[in-house]
């Protein structure tokens, strides 16, 4: 199973993105898309792959340092890019920084206690389509112009994700932000 860290936003910017995507779902039927659950949609701060069991605690400890950190995070949903040709995401609009900041204090953390960190660019993103064998970037015309309600981040969670053609996301661990 795999481990990593996310966020999640509100639900109130979950329902008005999906309220953006039901508004253009039927012109984009035409580009086969496999849209992602909106109860999996999270911006994924650190993927470290396979783990076992017993390194949930060392991750935890990690994102607890990162969140006691006081930071004052706001956060919008807005724009939409393409990953090749098989991801669409929509972006995450950070006005002070401060999740780059989070993110790269984690990995910074993360990698200290040995664990794997991608060593290429953090861009935060919500997945909210796949495809296989067509083209996702028709659609990103669709969506870049979205823009979400702001939010204050509140907490960083650590998620197990199984695999399969039904993945199954469990968070095992949530820290809430400490407020400066």
């Amino acid at each position: 199973m795999s481990l990593f860290v996310a966020i999640k936003p509100p639900e109130l910017a979950r329902e008005d993105l999906r309220d953006a995507i039901d508004h253009v779902r039927k012109p984009l039927t035409s580009v086969a898309l496999h849209w992602q659950p909106v109860e999996r949609w999270h911006v994924t701060m650190a993927f470290l792959g396979d783990q076992d069991d017993d390194a949930d605690e060392a991750v935890a400890a990690c994102v607890d340092e990162v969140a006691a950190g006081p930071a004052t995070v706001r956060l919008a949903l807005g724009g939409a890019g393409s990953f090749g040709r098989q991801v669409l995401w929509i972006g995450v609009r950070d006005d002070t920084a401060g999740l780059s900041v989070m993110a790269r204090t984690l990995h910074s953390r993360l990698r200290a206690a040995r664990f794997p960190v991608e060593k290429r660019p953090w861009q935060p993103h919500l997945t909210v389509a796949r495809t296989r064998g067509t083209d996702a970037r028709p659609a990103v015309r669709y969506l870049e112009g979205y823009m979400g309600p702001e939010w204050e981040l509140a907490e960083v969670i650590v998620i197990r994700s199984e695999g399969g053609p039904n993945p199954r996301h469990t968070v095992i661990h949530s820290a809430a932000i400490a407020l400066p």
